[in-house]
């Protein structure tokens, strides 16, 4: 049986890219000339979080939401969660707002019209909001034993913009400054679609914009790594070198629960130091880079249910 490649033949992986790039840079131009505001604001947020619903891989969902931990704790509303599609417990729709437990999240993300400071910063609040929440997790037994609780990892933060008349310079140090108020608000990846300029432009080729990130890529020789693998598996040792079987169970209980503790812990990492791209195509070139740092992170923790459980035998709150 002959396969007839004619057709493939005429394919061109540029050519798919330039139209997957027209069709999101022409949706966000949409915006750009609507009169209202309050209709330009939601039309942005809108582009930006179909880009993500129609273009991330399946395993992941992105929703307007707020994120809730086991105590109860809620982060602000985030324009755009990702956050873990098949894993994920406990999604709640209550009069047309999402609700998704800190566990299942990979990343944040806020939406402005323009990427000045005052809108970096509140981006910075609202990231803050959801990585300061606790995230439990929990053991996983399987045939050959248990593996211990997996640490939770990095949420990303980004900011995404339409458009910016502020130069690179000036973008990256808004970008990279901390505001002490909110320790835990560093952006990680975003995106600026179009740089305005006062110069006379070419309608035929669109001005480019801005594309950043850091990169998240696992260093093996991390000393905090190396300890944190030694601490896991220490009561897992333990746990099957204990010699009688009610010393078994003793330990068990044991060491599941100091694993937790020890996966709940809020570590703080040296972050990495943020890149900033000039990019014609920056809205696709974003896209590609936020795929390639949801692979890093790899697969959110399992639930320790019995945290959330708890909140069902808490007295109601009096006010």
């Amino acid at each position: 049986m002959t396969t007839d490649t004619s057709q493939h033949q005429k394919w061109n992986l540029s050519d798919l890219l330039d139209t997957l790039h027209t069709r999101i840079q022409g949706e966000l131009q949409a915006c750009r000339v609507l009169a209202h505001p309050t209709d330009k604001g939601d039309a942005s947020e809108d582009v930006w979080l179909k880009l993500m619903q129609d273009y991330l891989p399946q395993r992941y969902r992105a929703e307007k939401a707020h994120v809730v931990d086991s105590n109860g704790k809620f982060s602000e509303q985030i324009d755009i969660v990702i956050f873990d599609r098949q894993y994920t417990p406990l999604i709640f729709e209550l009069r047309g707002s999402m609700i998704v437990p800190a566990e299942s999240v990979y990343a944040v993300f806020e939406v402005k019209q323009t990427a000045n400071k005052a809108h970096i910063e509140y981006a910075q609040e609202k990231i803050h909001s959801v990585r300061r929440l606790t995230r439990t997790s929990a053991p996983i037994t399987h045939a050959g034993g248990v593996y211990a609780p997996q640490k939770p990892k990095h949420i990303l933060g980004g900011f995404l913009a339409l458009r910016s008349k502020a130069t690179k310079d000036t973008l990256h140090k808004n970008l990279s400054s901390m505001p002490p108020q909110y320790p835990h608000g560093k952006i990680d990846i975003g995106c600026v679609a179009q740089i305005e300029t006062n110069k006379p432009c070419n309608d035929k080729k669109p001005l480019p914009g801005y594309c950043f990130s850091v990169d998240l890529t696992p260093v093996t020789s991390n000393k905090q790594q190396h300890w944190w693998q030694k601490e896991m598996t220490k009561p897992i040792t333990q746990l099957y070198a204990a010699p009688r079987l009610k010393h078994r169970k003793t330990q068990h209980r044991l060491a599941t629960e100091k694993l937790k503790r020890l996966a709940s812990k809020s570590v703080i990492l040296p972050s990495p130091p943020l890149c900033i791209q000039t990019h014609e195509k920056a809205a696709t070139a974003f896209l590609f880079r936020l795929i390639s740092l949801l692979q890093t992170l790899g697969t959110v923790p399992a639930i320790d249910m019995d945290r959330y459980a708890k909140q069902l035998i808490q007295p109601p709150k009096t006010h």
